[in-house]
């Protein structure tokens, strides 16, 4: 009976760390001014996702940037460049000034670049990863599973102000950061999405 239980216990755990993702897909975002708009297309470099090591590579992500005419009463293309994403990000966020902010890799969530902040003309501008945001001891606490490790939840929220993302990680804390300079701050508890 014990090794029943252990045996069940030890496949259990296998399938709680074990995760799947949906087929990655386009995604986009307009900024709060409506002024610009950014579609990003998933790449196809599969051998560069953590865990895929020996499948072919190829291109990254590709970000296509609009920004709105208001003679035309259209969006005109302004730039099309490759993000850090093997295969896509997995939220963008787009500032009134064209800035793109690309979080965490389909597929590797938490792993590599976690943000990225590209300018307007699409130049890598800012780039973070795990180890960049937190304490060592604090990337001890974080949830892991096979492909991924769990940091945040929910959307970042974008400050038009400040320059800043705001988003709420999985230890129950506000993070604020600068998608420019790259300062960092804990900025108070929420509470909220703590594993």
């Amino acid at each position: 009976m014990r090794i029943i239980v252990i045996t069940i216990s030890f496949l259990f755990g296998m399938f709680a760390v074990a995760d799947s993702w949906v087929p990655a897909h386009s995604i986009a975002a307009v900024s709060e001014n409506a002024e610009w708009l950014v579609r990003v297309e998933p790449g196809d470099s599969m051998g560069d996702v953590y865990g895929f090591a020996g499948t072919p590579k190829g291109n990254y992500a590709a970000a296509t940037l609009f920004k709105y005419d208001n003679d035309l009463e259209t969006y005109a293309e302004v730039k099309i460049f490759r993000t850090r994403n093997p295969i896509a990000p997995v939220d963008v966020v787009l500032s009134n000034n064209g800035w793109i902010v690309a979080l965490d890799n389909w597929h590797n969530f938490g792993i590599g670049t976690v943000v990225a902040s590209y300018d307007s003309d699409g130049a890598l501008v800012r780039e973070l990863k795990l180890a960049d945001i937190f304490t060592q001891e604090d990337l001890g606490k974080l949830d892991r599973s096979v492909s991924s490790v769990w940091w945040r939840c929910g959307p970042a929220e974008l400050d038009n102000f400040t320059t800043t993302i705001g988003i709420r990680d999985t230890l129950g804390r506000e993070i604020s950061i600068n998608y420019v300079d790259g300062t960092i701050n804990v900025v108070g508890e929420s509470g909220d999405c703590v594993d």
